[in-house]
């Protein structure tokens, strides 16, 4: 196969990662049985332990800037905003200025106040978007976090009005996928892969190669894919706005084994391993060159044959 034709099965690699999580029905259409406004006061029973009455009105904004205005009536607190995160800030920032609360990593306190009066007060953010993660976020210990985790962080992502996190979950699984589809075994795409606690290098092009703690494993991948679903589905549950990856051009060293294709290797400085390959199949850090990936054609036949996952 010509570089040409390889660069039209790569080319929707980017468009592969988006379709199979935002077309994903597991993800999105099962198990959503809250409206915005419901998600923003459970958000808000967990953190207050229940001892608060709030009330919550979602009502987008034309602007799409977010906001919030909250006032008291008798024991119930009234929150309109313009999402379930903002409507989740909006609750935080009163509990804040009550002295009455604090939702943090090392965790929470919540005491209701003998008082909860208080005068109407809106706020709106002058930004859009409040992004939050990086790549390297998701290294360390985080590949670990199991769904009471993500919950706990997820409702730590509301109350401090986070609404586009990064979503790196499961980026292996679909990479799995695709080199499959593209002819790579189990045990070429075994050889590229790390260790979970290493995964941010992988991703960077740094690393590569299973002597990192790798190969992750089948069950890890489903694991990761259940996981992911999950997660997508309580951000946009809270009208967040989850930023997947594209496809960066890492890829493993085998796939020139297969296709008429050179692989670029990453230079020195650039904070990987700076040794030459020995092969064509050693697990050093490769991408394919520009040449291989730009394309304007749109090669449909992966997304015709790709699985939902």
């Amino acid at each position: 196969m010509n570089t040409h034709k390889l660069s039209r099965r790569i080319t929707p690699l980017s468009m592969l990662f988006i379709f199979l999580w935002a077309t994903n029905p597991s993800a999105i259409g099962q198990n959503i049985y809250r409206t915005p406004a419901q998600e923003a006061e459970a958000v808000i029973s967990r953190f207050t332990h229940g001892d608060m009455n709030v009330k919550v009105h979602i009502e987008p904004a034309s602007d799409n800037q977010p906001g919030y205005t909250f006032h008291t009536q008798a024991d119930t607190l009234f929150i309109s905003a313009t999402s379930a995160v903002a409507a989740c800030h909006g609750f935080y920032q009163w509990a804040k200025a009550k002295g009455c609360g604090i939702c943090s990593w090392s965790g929470n306190r919540f005491v209701r106040p003998a008082d909860i009066s208080t005068p109407s007060t809106s706020a709106a953010s002058p930004f859009r978007h409040h992004q939050y993660f990086n790549v390297v976020t998701y290294g360390y210990t985080m590949p670990y976090w199991d769904t009471l985790r993500w919950n706990q962080e997820l409702d730590w992502m509301a109350l401090h009005g986070i609404d586009q996190p990064l979503m790196l979950l499961a980026q292996e699984a679909i990479y799995r996928q695709v080199f499959l589809s593209l002819g790579l075994t189990e045990k070429e795409i075994d050889a590229w892969e790390v260790g979970p606690a290493h995964l941010p290098w992988m991703r960077m092009g740094n690393i590569s190669g299973n002597s990192f703690d790798g190969p992750l494993g089948k069950d890890w991948h489903q694991q990761q894919l259940s996981l992911a679903q999950y997660v997508i589905q309580r951000m946009r549950q809270l009208g967040m706005e989850p930023i997947c990856p594209a496809f960066c051009g890492f890829v493993p060293s085998a796939l020139a084994d297969h296709f008429d294709v050179e692989l670029d290797t990453p230079q020195a400085g650039t904070g990987c391993r700076p040794r030459a390959a020995t092969t064509a199949s050693d697990p050093i850090p490769r991408f394919l060159p520009k040449s291989a990936v730009v394309s304007s054609s749109a090669g449909n036949s992966i997304l015709a044959r790709a699985p939902i996952i």
